[in-house]
């Protein structure tokens, strides 16, 4: 299953003065989209170019320019409104909207949307409860969403790099921080398998752990989910043993009737 991306070239060309105003990594929002939309063809009986999207964060990589080539339709949704006005001045593609989410409210009518992504991102908000039941509300019932989520319990945080970062109380993290030489606050709240459950009790959960894991060329994967080679013949019996600690997990949640 080979998926084309949005020319990197053209993309920096039509951007050039306000390019570094937001981060945009070729490589690495390439890659993001195309698993990404490997597992919603996958999992959806109906063509992603008759759907519309909810794309949730948006600032940090543009990957909504990206989804613009797949989706009938493409709704980024960020806090951050000055990031927001500069992708709409450069966007490409006439069928993305760029949306501000003001406290929380995601600022779509109810069972509107076919498809919500939230990669990565519970952990970026204040509220990841909140979070669910908003893309629970705006999710149409036929629909679903792609949901990745970095673990707790990793040895090294996948942001910053930094070793045990994540189990650490706020306080201690931002201590760790400054002696690995890093400015800011560390603000991910990253949750544990059990809790992350809980977060999205509301809804089934389809895992694609064990399918990306088994056949990484045709979910475009090169991620922290792809065993090494040398462990490529165990990695299925041990998987279940593995489970609670892998760095990330990948599921596509549907509405609960």
């Amino acid at each position: 299953m080979k998926i084309a991306a949005l020319p990197l070239k053209q993309y920096k060309t039509e951007r050039k003065t306000d390019y570094s105003a937001i981060i945009l990594e070729g490589p690495h929002a390439e890659k993001e989209v195309n698993q990404i939309v490997a597992v919603c063809r996958h999992f959806s009986h109906r063509d992603l170019e008759n759907l519309n999207c909810l794309y949730l964060g948006t600032s940090e990589y543009n990957i909504a320019e990206y989804l613009g080539h797949y989706f009938k339709e493409v709704i980024a949704l960020d806090v951050d409104e000055s990031a927001l006005r500069i992708n709409r001045r450069f966007s490409l593609h006439d069928n993305i909207r760029y949306v501000c989410c003001v406290d929380g409210n995601l600022s779509i009518d109810d069972s509107t949307i076919d498809v919500v992504i939230c990669d990565r991102f519970y952990s970026r908000v204040d509220n990841p409860e909140e979070l669910m039941y908003e893309i629970y509300r705006v999710l149409r019932y036929n629909g679903f969403c792609y949901f990745s989520a970095y673990n707790k319990l990793s040895l090294v945080e996948r942001h910053l790099s930094i070793p045990f970062l994540a189990w650490l109380p706020g306080w201690a993290a931002e201590i760790l921080m400054k002696l690995s030489g890093r400015k800011g606050k560390y603000n991910n709240k990253l949750l544990t398998l059990s809790k992350l459950r809980k977060l999205v009790d509301n809804f089934w959960r389809h895992d694609y752990v064990g399918l990306i894991r088994k056949n990484p060329l045709v979910f475009q994967t090169q991620d922290e989910l792809c065993p090494k080679p040398s462990e490529a013949k165990s990695s299925g019996r041990l998987l279940k043993y593995i489970y609670p600690f892998l760095p990330l997990w990948i599921w596509v949640l549907t509405k609960k009737k």
